[in-house]
């Protein structure tokens, strides 16, 4: 069971929450507001919060009327038709759901239920989005490590503490996390969302495996949180076949003979929270949109609606797989010294790469443990094999049906490696475990492999920040366009500037700046701008053009 024994070294305990909190701490200075967040400025105009004021009201839609000049367009979902009506400085309605007149979140409702709605009715204020991020990463994080550490407690008492507590690093900061931290809004939201109460449920899975007498209380539990994790991410969904595992586990008595009517309670336990779950959000969806199984894409207000395909074919997996674990960065002398490179040509009707700091087989390089997992279990005794073995197969069995999914999504995003990284991370851990285990009398070579593990870390971590970076500086140079456009230019600056300190060696992040710079009336910077930006790429035609005219008549 994960729980603590006051029994143990204080000592383990210390270093055990030092590293979590290191973690933490790494978080809480990473994060920063998204960019609905930053264009509205009262939490309460945030997406989550218009949901939670429609639930009030006693709607399904936000509490958001919607622009009155989208019911007169031949095609309301025609950005070129809509833009002037839902992305202005006094009513923006970008990215949410217009359907028979009202507007709908796209994003999953647990969320809503579990934080927002809560978070209102107990304060009488709101919580921003990027609060609710922090909450929901935190929680995932740290109940993942207590789960990995009741893992070295209970089988892996050989290995070192310190090396327990690089892995708590490794899970914190090799996950693709900060990346998700440059810009917390409402995207990311329902995805750490997912990711929090999908650890949960991991956990509970942990609880059943290791306490027979609770195993159908604890699968009730686990199956609850992952139909939550699935009403925050829906691409989840395929994942809850992890929850038959324990089925058959139970099924076994201690004569190793099968019990049928043991797996058919824990067959009940597995299924009916999770169906109950799912009957809910089939209910909410025909409620808004008249379908069970429409969550609003089709009804989005973005430019997705220029795209003519399935949200999901097998046609999208071989560019998504290259993406996410194949993909390679270029290097350069100047930091955050990388740039991605988006694997080309795209599939027929593919949406679009989104953040693409992904190739997690190339630049996330202590995954490579992840083939040393079933190390794990050996020498072990029949009974706690047979535990271990099944708890890695529910892991390995999670991250394999959701890199599936998302390998086979119209869209790709360094954003959605919460989805599955984290459970690979683990079978990374569990493999740099089960390798020092083996080693345990071959000390040459235990060594070895520690000074392997602490490098292949180091790059591992490295990479994450520099890829947070890009995307922080890639954040903000977008909000610092969307306020320039809404003629709020000084707020816009402060993003301009923050995009260019975070990565010098981008043109296009000086052009904003300088071009902000003119319409503030800075000749002087807007030209030294120019100039760095005809430095960095002196065939940039527009920075030339721009030099040539900035200054006043």
């Amino acid at each position: 069971m994960i729980v603590f024994n006051p029994n143990i070294n204080w000592k383990i305990y210390t270093v055990f929450g030092l590293a979590c909190a290191l973690v933490v701490g790494i978080y809480c200075w990473s994060s920063q507001p998204g960019f609905h967040e930053v264009v509205n400025s009262q939490a309460k105009d945030s997406y989550y919060n218009l949901l939670v004021q429609g639930f009030q009201a006693g709607q399904l839609n936000v509490k958001r009327e919607a622009p009155p000049e989208l019911a007169g367009l031949a095609n309301p979902y025609d950005p070129a038709a809509y833009t002037p009506y839902v992305w202005n400085a006094s009513h923006i309605s970008y990215e949410l759901c217009y359907y028979k007149g009202k507007l709908y979140l796209y994003q999953g409702i647990t969320p809503a239920l579990v934080w927002f709605f809560p978070y209102t009715a107990l304060t009488g204020d709101y919580s921003s989005h990027q609060t609710a991020v922090m909450v929901f990463l935190i929680l995932g994080f740290v109940v993942g490590a207590i789960l990995m550490f009741s893992a070295w407690r209970r089988y892996f008492p050989e290995v070192s503490l310190w090396m327990m507590a690089t892995s708590v690093l490794a899970l914190g900061l090799t996950t693709g996390f900060l990346g998700n931290l440059s810009s917390a809004d409402e995207h990311q939201v329902p995805h750490l969302c997912g990711f929090a109460f999908t650890m949960l449920a991991l956990a509970s899975v942990w609880n059943c495996l290791h306490r027979p007498r609770w195993q159908v209380f604890w699968l009730t539990c686990a199956s609850i949180e992952y139909g939550l994790a699935v009403g925050a991410r829906p691409s989840l969904l395929f994942g809850i076949i992890i929850l038959l595992i324990p089925v058959v586990h139970g099924g076994r008595t201690d004569t190793s003979m099968f019990s049928f009517n043991r797996a058919a309670w824990l067959l009940l336990a597995a299924v009916v929270p999770a169906a109950l779950v799912g009957i809910g959000l089939a209910a909410y969806n025909s409620l808004r949109f008249d379908n069970p199984l429409e969550f609003g894409w089709r009804y989005l207000l973005t430019d997705i609606q220029n795209v003519s395909a399935q949200p999901f074919s097998l046609r999208y997996f071989w560019f998504n797989w290259k993406l996410y674990f194949l993909e390679t960065v270029h290097w350069n002398s100047q930091f955050p010294f990388l740039w991605a490179n988006v694997p080309a040509p795209a599939p027929a009707n593919y949406y679009g790469v989104g953040e693409a700091y992904c190739g997690i087989l190339l630049n996330y390089l202590v995954v490579w443990l992840a083939l040393a997992a079933p190390l794990a279990w050996r020498g072990r005794l029949v009974k706690n094999l047979q535990v271990l073995r099944n708890f890695l197969s529910v892991v390995l069995l999670l991250f394999l049906i959701n890199v599936f999914v998302l390998c086979c999504f119209f869209s790709g995003s360094s954003g959605y490696l919460s989805d599955f990284l984290p459970a690979l991370m683990m079978l990374a851990i569990m493999g740099v475990w089960g390798l020092d285990r083996a080693l345990q009398n071959r000390l040459r070579f235990q060594r070895l492999a520690r000074l392997g593990w602490c490098l292949l870390l180091s790059y591992s971590i490295v990479f994450g920040f520099l890829a947070s970076s890009k995307a922080c500086a890639y954040a903000q140079h977008t909000m610092g366009n969307s306020l320039f456009h809404a003629n709020r230019n000084d707020e816009a600056m402060e993003h301009f500037q923050k995009s260019v300190a975070l990565d010098p060696g981008n043109s296009a992040y000086r052009i904003g700046l300088a071009n902000a710079c003119v319409k503030r009336g800075d000749f002087n910077e807007a030209i030294s701008q120019y100039q760095k930006v005809v430095e960095i790429d002196p065939a940039n035609i527009e920075a030339l053009y721009d030099l040539s005219h900035c200054c006043p008549v």
